[in-house]
């Protein structure tokens, strides 16, 4: 038995999306039916979704860069004198 799913979505993603999974020979109703059933199986979402760095998190790794690197340098130094 079928049931209907309501969601919302950009309008160009949908357009865009429609068009791709035409060329796969799909409708959305398919390409979402392939997405469900994907998830199912492995039970788990088949891509990787990551949560982008914050720009706190981008400084803090950008000075220990540095220090890595100013580190690296002094011992360089130390070693040639």
């Amino acid at each position: 038995m079928n049931t209907t799913i309501t969601f919302k979505i950009d309008k160009d993603l949908k357009s865009d999306f429609s068009a791709l999974v035409k060329e796969f020979g799909m409708d959305l109703t398919t390409a979402f039916n392939v997405f469900a059933r994907a998830v199912v199986r492995d039970r788990k979402i088949p891509f990787e979704i990551n949560a982008p760095y914050s720009d706190k998190t981008i400084k803090e790794i950008l000075n220990e860069s540095k220090k890595i690197k100013e580190g690296i340098r002094n011992n360089t130094l130390k070693a040639l004198e």
